[in-house]
Order: C-alpha cells, then sequence, then structure tokens
C-alpha cells in the first residue's frame, strides 16, 4: 500500500510540475488547485454512491415485483412499477414517434363536444366523473398529464428485455464500480446517430448499438411518474 501511495504521489508531482512549467501559474497555486480538485472528486464519488444505492434498492425491489425476470411480459412490467401507465409533458417528446404505433383505419377515435378527438384520457377527467365533459380545445394548453391507450401505445418485446437487462446490471453492480457501468451505459455507433438527444428511429441493437440505456428510454415513457 506504501509503495503504491508514492507511486500515486510521484505521478501527481510530475502532473503538477508539467502544468507549472506550461502556465505562468506557480507550483504552490498548482498543488492547491489540485487539492481542490481532489476533494470536489471525492464529494462527488460520494454523492455518486449514495445515489446509485438509492437505485439500486429501488430497483431491486421492481425486479421482485415480476414473477418471471427472465422473460417479463407488458403486464408484468406494468405491475412492477405500480400500475400506472401515464405520460406527462415533462416525457421526453423526441421518443413519442417511437412509442406510439400506428392504428388501422377502422380504429374509432373519439371527439368531444367541441369537435376535438380524444385518444387519450386526462386526469382531471377521471375526477369529474359525476360531471358532463363540456371542454373546448384550448382546455388542451392546461392538461400536464394522461393516461396511456393501450391501442396507441407501444411496448415491445425487445424494449422489456433491454429494459430488464439495464436493471439487472444496475442491481448487481457494486457501488465503487458505478462509475464505469454509467459511463459505458449509452455507446452506440450507428452512422445515422447525431449529436440530438434520444436514437433515431432506425436504431436497434443490432446496428452496431450496444446500448443498454435506449431500450429503457422508450420504455420509461408511460412509467414517467413511476420513474
Amino acid at each position: 500500500m506504501k509503495l503504491s501511495h508514492n507511486r500515486k504521489e510521484q505521478i501527481k508531482l510530475s502532473q503538477q510540475k508539467k502544468m507549472q512549467s506550461m502556465s505562468p501559474v506557480f507550483l504552490l497555486d498548482v498543488k492547491l488547485l489540485f487539492t481542490k480538485s481532489q476533494i470536489s472528486l471525492r464529494k462527488a464519488s460520494s454523492k455518486l454512491n449514495t445515489l446509485h444505492r438509492v437505485l439500486s434498492d429501488k430497483v431491486v425491489t421492481c425486479l421482485e415485483k415480476m414473477e418471471n425476470t427472465s422473460d417479463p411480459n407488458e403486464e408484468e412490467v406494468t405491475s412492477a412499477f405500480g400500475d400506472v401507465r401515464m405520460h406527462t409533458k415533462s416525457s421526453k417528446p423526441y421518443y413519442y414517434e417511437e412509442v406510439y404505433k400506428r392504428v388501422s383505419a377502422a380504429f374509432i377515435i373519439p371527439v368531444d363536444r367541441s369537435g376535438c378527438a380524444r385518444l387519450f384520457t386526462t386526469r382531471a377527467e377521471l375526477t369529474e366523473t359525476t360531471q358532463p365533459h363540456n371542454s373546448d380545445c384550448d382546455d388542451t394548453k392546461n392538461i400536464k398529464s394522461w393516461h396511456c391507450n393501450r391501442d396507441i401505445c407501444n411496448i415491445n418485446t425487445d424494449m422489456i428485455t433491454g429494459t430488464v437487462r439495464l436493471l439487472r446490471r444496475i442491481s448487481s453492480t457494486s457501488a465503487n464500480r458505478c462509475v464505469s457501468l454509467y459511463s459505458d451505459l449509452n455507446q452506440c455507433q450507428n452512422p445515422n446517430r447525431t449529436n440530438c438527444l434520444g436514437h433515431p428511429l432506425d436504431c436497434t441493437l443490432d446496428c452496431n448499438c450496444t446500448s443498454l440505456n435506449a431500450p429503457s428510454e422508450v420504455t420509461f415513457m408511460p412509467f414517467s411518474t413511476a420513474a
């Protein structure tokens, strides 16, 4: 341990001298800057470890609610997340094209008295069951969350499998190794990917994409209040 400590101190001193030689700053100021950065790193590492333990405990609880963790179905995933499937305005809007599926031409779209299509039931509408719904189209601007429509919302098997794989990785990773887990969480070499948020619609796990985060990003959309 002592040899390892001395080796680290020699490397740090070498880095400090190199930094001082490439700048007009005194060596003492450089050492103070290194000390300050080390304190910040220790605080950040401690906070990350604490957050990972909390998240890992929640993940374990979620996995315990699934009767078949090797191949859970949509109902088991819904039950694991509290039996609440709801979208909110804070949900990532750039995943909407992947979350919703196309319906057939014979699909009946409910229309309210104002002539507005009502594909989803808002939370406010559930609390007003005793009164007739007489909303205006402008009221949609005030809607902050709406319940999932099973006929439109899309949760396929690949999404569920990828999400469960991510949950297992989180629960099986110790706090002192969580940095490597999160830094390599979203590995994607899809040539169609840009610097925009999310993944392209044609991005699949067999298209130079090994991201553990991509399936869960889409799956968690209907569970935004639980996640």
